[in-house]
Protein backbone atom coordinates (compact mmCIF):
# COMPACT_ATOMS: atom_id res chain seq x y z
CA UNK A 1 0.00 0.00 0.00
CA UNK A 2 2.83 2.51 1.00
CA UNK A 3 4.74 1.24 -2.68
CA UNK A 4 1.50 2.33 -3.71
CA UNK A 5 0.89 5.70 -2.18
CA UNK A 6 4.74 6.45 -3.02
CA UNK A 7 4.00 6.21 -6.59
CA UNK A 8 0.79 8.22 -6.79
CA UNK A 9 2.88 11.14 -5.64
CA UNK A 10 5.59 10.81 -8.00
CA UNK A 11 2.93 10.07 -10.33
CA UNK A 12 1.37 13.65 -9.76
CA UNK A 13 4.51 15.25 -9.25
CA UNK A 14 5.70 14.53 -12.30
CA UNK A 15 2.29 15.50 -14.22
CA UNK A 16 2.65 18.78 -12.33
CA UNK A 17 5.93 19.38 -13.61
CA UNK A 18 5.22 18.10 -17.15
CA UNK A 19 2.26 20.48 -17.40
CA UNK A 20 4.21 23.54 -16.60
CA UNK A 21 6.66 23.47 -18.57
CA UNK A 22 4.57 25.25 -21.46
CA UNK A 23 3.86 28.27 -18.71
CA UNK A 24 7.40 28.58 -17.87
CA UNK A 25 8.34 28.55 -21.62
CA UNK A 26 5.83 31.15 -22.32
CA UNK A 27 7.08 33.84 -20.07
CA UNK A 28 7.88 37.20 -21.14
CA UNK A 29 10.69 37.16 -18.81
CA UNK A 30 12.06 40.48 -17.24
CA UNK A 31 12.13 44.02 -18.42
CA UNK A 32 15.67 44.37 -20.26
CA UNK A 33 17.49 47.53 -22.39
CA UNK A 34 16.15 50.27 -19.99
CA UNK A 35 17.35 53.75 -21.39
CA UNK A 36 16.28 57.11 -19.55
CA UNK A 37 14.78 60.33 -20.74
CA UNK A 38 17.25 62.84 -22.02
CA UNK A 39 15.61 64.98 -18.97
CA UNK A 40 15.88 61.64 -16.62
CA UNK A 41 12.09 62.00 -16.12
CA UNK A 42 10.97 58.49 -17.71
CA UNK A 43 12.85 55.46 -18.87
CA UNK A 44 11.55 53.00 -22.10
CA UNK A 45 12.23 49.38 -21.60
CA UNK A 46 11.91 46.51 -23.11
CA UNK A 47 9.41 43.82 -21.59
CA UNK A 48 8.02 40.26 -23.35
CA UNK A 49 9.35 41.81 -26.90
CA UNK A 50 7.48 45.11 -26.49
CA UNK A 51 8.61 48.96 -25.96
CA UNK A 52 7.16 50.10 -22.54
CA UNK A 53 7.69 53.67 -21.32
CA UNK A 54 7.00 54.82 -17.23
CA UNK A 55 8.18 57.65 -14.96
CA UNK A 56 11.21 57.26 -13.10
CA UNK A 57 9.99 58.00 -9.97
CA UNK A 58 7.36 54.69 -10.51
CA UNK A 59 3.50 54.40 -11.39
CA UNK A 60 1.75 52.43 -14.18
CA UNK A 61 3.90 51.82 -17.29
CA UNK A 62 2.54 52.44 -20.88
CA UNK A 63 2.93 50.47 -23.72
CA UNK A 64 4.51 51.63 -26.51
CA UNK A 65 4.51 48.88 -29.28
CA UNK A 66 1.96 46.06 -29.33
CA UNK A 67 2.99 43.99 -32.36
CA UNK A 68 3.72 40.11 -33.13
CA UNK A 69 7.29 41.43 -34.01
CA UNK A 70 10.38 42.04 -31.24
CA UNK A 71 11.44 45.55 -30.52
CA UNK A 72 14.75 45.79 -28.39
CA UNK A 73 17.15 48.75 -27.76
CA UNK A 74 15.23 51.61 -27.50
CA UNK A 75 17.49 55.12 -27.67
CA UNK A 76 16.01 58.52 -26.54
CA UNK A 77 16.27 61.53 -28.90
CA UNK A 78 18.00 64.29 -27.61
CA UNK A 79 15.08 66.55 -26.77
CA UNK A 80 13.08 63.03 -25.59
CA UNK A 81 9.97 63.87 -28.02
CA UNK A 82 11.09 60.17 -30.14
CA UNK A 83 12.67 57.37 -29.05
CA UNK A 84 14.17 54.71 -31.90
CA UNK A 85 14.21 51.09 -31.39
CA UNK A 86 15.48 47.97 -33.34
CA UNK A 87 12.79 45.55 -34.60
CA UNK A 88 12.56 42.62 -36.83
CA UNK A 89 9.61 43.80 -38.36
CA UNK A 90 9.11 42.89 -42.17
CA UNK A 91 8.52 45.16 -44.68
CA UNK A 92 9.13 48.72 -44.87
CA UNK A 93 9.89 50.86 -41.43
Amino acid sequence: MEIIMSFRVYLVLFAVVLLSVPLFAQSPGFAKDPAISPDGNEVCFVYANDLWKVSFKGGIASRLTDTSASEWGPIWSPDGQWIAFKSNREGRT
